[in-house]
This record gives structure tokens, sequence and C-alpha cells, in this order.
């Protein structure tokens, strides 16, 4: 916890946005890891403001997997944190930055109504009007700069993603927890990591943290796409990795562990 703690902190004052991973088999704690891992996090503070240091985003893919797009499941987890930490940011960014999230959320889930509606009648895109009526802070601003419909392009809904975010690194290093991806169905745990890519892309003071199963991840790659190795494909999400040590207990454990 000690060493994790250490490099989160040292790419923090480094303001530079970075991706890495905490490597676990299945069952080995990595969620309770973070569990830890959140709680110091969030006592450090700020040398300069002597508030919060950083802005914790705690995302279990597994709670979120009915939606079929993860976009939707991060923006509504943003929001849901916003909500409970209202006391980090002033009354107007807050306004603002929620208007925008719930903004892109209402676009993303009506984008895909069409189809929903095909196959089963329901108008979600109908049904979301009476949330995004609602909205006024945030909202009348990312019309007015995007050109809002309700089929708004993901590229323009992630270029206001990157403004929230730019917003809340302003004054707090970001921090996205990503766990339970190993619960997730292949395709849908590769759907996560692209997303999650491009969503810090472009960005700075923001880190990306998720727990895996290396071995498992590798295989949903080789599964999806056909590689013989998911090494270099996996490069572009993950930057380093730090693994759990798992194993018995022996007679040796005083001598391995004598400090």
């Amino acid at each position: 916890m000690e060493q994790l703690i250490t490099i989160t902190e040292n790419i923090a004052n480094s303001k530079k946005s970075t991706s890495f991973a905490i490597n676990g088999i299945w069952g080995s704690g990595k969620s309770f890891v973070l569990d830890m891992f959140e709680e110091q996090l969030g006592q450090i503070q700020s040398e300069k403001t002597n508030s919060d240091k950083y802005f914790i985003i705690r995302y279990n893919c597994w709670e979120y997997d009915y939606y079929e797009e993860p976009l939707v499941a991060i923006v509504a987890t943003m929001l849901d944190t916003i909500e409970k930490k209202t006391h980090i940011l002033n009354g107007e960014n807050s306004e603002k930055v929620k208007g925008i999230l719930r903004a892109v959320g209402t676009t993303l889930l009506s984008a895909a109504s069409g189809t929903i509606k095909s196959t089963t009648g329901i108008d979600l895109a109908e049904a979301y009007k009476i949330v995004s009526s609602g909205i006024s802070v945030g909202k009348e601003e990312y019309e007015k700069s995007n050109n809002y419909d309700k089929y708004f392009s993901f590229k323009k809904a992630l270029k206001s993603l990157h403004e929230v975010l730019n917003v809340l690194s302003e004054n707090y290093t970001v921090v996205f927890l990503i766990d339970e991806l190993d619960r997730c169905l292949p395709e849908y745990a590769i759907k996560v990591l692209e997303r999650l890519h491009h969503v810090i892309e472009c960005t700075h003071n923001v880190i990306h943290i998720t727990s895996i199963d290396k071995d498992h991840l590798h295989k949903s790659v080789q599964h999806i796409f056909g590689f013989n190795s998911a090494e270099e494909y996996l490069k572009k999400f993950i930057q380093f990795t730090i693994s759990l040590d798992v194993g018995k207990i022996s007679e040796k454990f005083m001598d391995k562990h004598a400090d």
C-alpha cells in the first residue's frame, strides 16, 4: 500500500496523466486493496490549499454492465461522485460540470434509442426529454458550442468530458479507480478500457488505475482480436503494472519479510 501511495503521489506531483494496473488473480483481494487505497488517498491534503488533494472516482464495471455503452456508465459514475462531493467544487463549477455531464449522458442514451425502439417499441429519446428539459446550467453552453442534437457524435461528447476533467484537474488530481473488470464479458471489458483511454487522453493531472487479472485479460484480447500476444495492444491502456504478491506462508516468511 505504501508503494502504491508513493507512486501515485509522484505522478500527481508531475501533473501528468498516467494509466497503470494492479494485477492479481481472481479472488486475490484487488477490491480490498482499492478500498484501502481509496480511504488512505482520500485523507491526503494539498500543501497549497490545505484541502482534498485528490478527486477520486470509483467505477465498478460489473455494477454498471447493464449499459451496453460503457461511456454512459462512466458519465453516470462521475455524476454520482460529484453529487456526493459537493463540498469540493464551488457552486458555479459544480453546476456547470453536472449540467455538461447530464447533457452528455442524455445524448449517449438518445443515440441508442433508434435501435432500442425498433426492437422494443420504447422511445428512449422521448423519455429523456423529461430529464434534459430540467437542465439549465451547463447544458445551454454545451448545446451552443457543439450544435447539440439527440444523436450527437461520441467525439464531441468526449470533448465535453475532457472539459469536465480539465475543470476538476485544475485544483485536484483526478483518480479513476476501475474495479471488477474481471467479472465482465470479454467484449465489454475491452470496450471499457478503450472508452477510458479516450476519456483521459488530451487531459492533464488524471490518473487511471485498473485492477486486472493479467492472464484473463490477455486471453480476452486474444479471443476478440486473434493476437498471439496481447501485450502490445494493452500498452496503450496500461503503462505499467503493479502485481499483488499472493502465495502461501512458508518457513522462510520471516526471512523474506524481515523488515
